[in-house]
């Protein structure tokens, strides 16, 4: 369940991303490596 909070928050990040390019520069993909680091360890 956290997971899915997580990648649903880092989608709506990015499609702000995608509209404002100068907002969020770093946000998803920080957070998609914390993800998979957290994964990983499972």
């Amino acid at each position: 369940m956290k997971v899915s909070i997580i990648l649903l928050s880092l989608g709506i990040v990015g499609i702000v991303h995608g509209l404002f390019p100068f907002i969020f520069v770093e946000t998803v993909s920080k957070g998609i490596k914390k993800i998979a680091d957290e994964m990983s360890s499972f």
